[in-house]
């Protein structure tokens, strides 16, 4: 499956709440969390290079009554930054998962135990096949 970085950054709230749902089916799970461990080492490289373009284009900074310091992006290199991570949000990423047909892999009595909000429906959406029948059972 071939998506962008960002379909995984804003994919992640949705795929919390959706694990957070105890009445999900054992196969739906086990292939979602499969997913997550796929997903997560490329969510990891992503906020490590988001780390390195900010240290790359900021200085560091003292807290206001603190000794703790931490990194801002310079305001001349903040249109360069956002270029880059742009960029960046872009990159294509290929993974081994394949979607499947979620509302085919488990029974409607069980897909209508599923809570999800309407927003985090539409951010997962993409990962899976049927995914409107089963939200159709959903709500």
């Amino acid at each position: 499956m071939k998506v962008v970085l960002n379909d995984l950054l804003v994919s992640k709230p949705g795929f919390t709440e959706f694990l957070e749902n105890k009445e999900i089916p054992i196969l739906i799970s086990y292939r979602v969390n499969k997913l997550i461990d796929e997903i997560n080492p490329e969510l990891e490289r992503f906020e490590k290079t988001k780390n390195e373009l900010i240290n790359k284009y900021g200085e560091e900074k003292k807290k206001k009554d603190s000794e703790e310091t931490y990194v801002e992006v310079k305001p001349e290199n903040i249109q360069t930054f956002f270029t880059e991570m742009e960029a960046l949000s872009k990159e294509e990423i290929t993974l081994k998962y394949e979607p499947f047909n979620i509302a085919k892999a488990c029974n409607s009595e069980d897909i209508k135990k599923i809570k999800l909000s309407f927003d985090n429906q539409r951010l997962i959406e993409k990962f899976f096949i049927g995914w409107d029948e089963a939200i159709a059972l959903m709500n």
